[in-house]
C-alpha cells in the first residue's frame, strides 16, 4: 500500500463574518444561523484532529488547518493521475454541486496546485500580494 497524505482546509469558526456569510442563507440554520454554524465547524475540526491523532504512524497522514479565506467554499482531492475540485455552495449543501476533473500538466492544475500551496502554508495570515506580488 502506498503513503497517502490528506490535507483539510476548513472555514475558521472564529471568523464570525465568514461564518455569516457562508451560511446565512441554509434553510437548516434559520434560528441563530452564525453560533449554529460556529458550534458545527468547532465540533467538525474536533472530530477531524481525533482521526489525524489516529491515523499518526500509519502509511499516510491527515493535516487539517482553519482558513479565513473560505466564503463560498471548496474542496480539492489532489492524486498523480487528477485532480477534483467541487464547491461547496451558499444555499444547496455540498452534493449539490458541481464537481471539476482536471489532469496533471493542464493550466488549470498548475492553477489550483499553485493557489493550494498558498493557501496550505499560510491560511490565516499572508495577504494575496505576498503570494501573488505580479497580480495584485
Amino acid at each position: 500500500m502506498r503513503a497517502f497524505k490528506i490535507q483539510i482546509l476548513m472555514m475558521n469558526p472564529e471568523n464570525e463574518g465568514l461564518v455569516r456569510s457562508r451560511f446565512r442563507l441554509r434553510t437548516s440554520y434559520k434560528q441563530n444561523p452564525p453560533l449554529k454554524a460556529q458550534d458545527t465547524l468547532r465540533d467538525q475540526f474536533k472530530t477531524f484532529q481525533d482521526i489525524a491523532k489516529e491515523t499518526m504512524g500509519r502509511k499516510g497522514s491527515l493535516e487539517i488547518k482553519q482558513c479565513d479565506t473560505m466564503p463560498f467554499g471548496v474542496f480539492y482531492q489532489i492524486g498523480h493521475q487528477v485532480m477534483l475540485l467541487g464547491l461547496f455552495l451558499s444555499v444547496e449543501t455540498w452534493q449539490e454541486g458541481p464537481l471539476i476533473k482536471f489532469y496533471p500538466r493542464s493550466p488549470e492544475w498548475k492553477v489550483l496546485s499553485q493557489n493550494w500551496s498558498v493557501c496550505w502554508d499560510n491560511p490565516l495570515d499572508r495577504e494575496a500580494q505576498q503570494a501573488f506580488p505580479d497580480k495584485v
